[in-house]
């Protein structure tokens, strides 16, 4: 940055802003149910681990009877297409009146539609099954527990709420003058005060002004931090 561009951010005052994680979320089921685990406070989790689960045996009872079901119906196509092979051979032996064919193709199709109900069913079932899990979407550290084993929980009411601290960023904004020379991949100092407690790269410059400010919102990746950043407000050094 040129002497001019540096008065001219030092006109409209330090830069800076707030240190967040790319990655945050509050877990919830998708259903109605009693917990049964329930993470720890400070617990680190990697993606695909399970965090939390409802009690399942409903659903699993449920999962039995469509799998039931689903046997069921496909027993019940072989019988109509039996059928089916059946009338067509006294059709042709003119034992039978054609209608009784019919009758035979209307039973399968019947049988072959109860199969699809029976199919939805138990992908139904599996599904209610598998949301009895809480699965971490992402590698992270569980930074508040909401439930307690043994009560309710479902739709609206988070569980746990999970934070990758690998992850962090500073969005600030900035006058439109000085975003001149910025472009991803530039890089810069985390500042606390005079302190350098980290370094920072241009992650994106948003092609759009703020209409009443006039500033342009520029996202910078923390790619490196000498100390826990996390929620702190930092300032930026001048870049080049």
């Amino acid at each position: 940055m040129d002497k001019q561009e540096a008065t001219e951010i030092g006109h409209y005052g330090v830069i800076g802003g707030v240190v967040k994680p790319v990655s945050r979320a509050k877990l919830s089921f998708a259903q109605p149910g009693v917990l049964l685990k329930v993470p720890e406070e400070g617990q680190m989790i990697k993606k695909g681990w399970l965090v939390a689960q409802q009690d399942d045996r409903q659903a699993q009872i449920a999962l039995a009877e469509a799998e039931a079901a689903l046997e069921n119906a496909r027993l019940a196509i072989e019988t109509a297409e039996h059928e089916k092979s059946k009338t067509d051979r006294l059709l042709k032996e003119k034992i039978v009146a054609p209608i009784a064919l019919t009758e035979a193709n209307f039973d399968l199709k019947k049988a072959q539609a109860q199969l699809k109900i029976a199919q939805a069913g138990h992908v139904a079932a599996k599904l209610k099954l598998k949301q009895c899990k809480l699965i971490a979407p992402f590698k992270g550290v569980i930074v508040e527990v909401f439930g307690n084993i043994g009560e309710q929980s479902g739709p609206g009411n988070p569980v746990a709420e999970i934070v990758d601290l690998s992850r962090l960023e500073i969005s600030v904004d900035i006058p439109l003058n000085a975003t001149n020379n910025l472009k991803p991949g530039i890089q810069t100092a985390i500042l606390s005060g005079t302190k350098k407690v980290g370094k920072a790269e241009v992650k994106v410059v948003l092609p759009l002004l703020d209409p009443a400010s006039g500033l342009r919102r520029v996202i910078f990746r923390v790619i490196d931090a000498d100390e826990m950043l996390t929620g702190r407000h930092v300032t930026l050094a001048p870049w080049n």
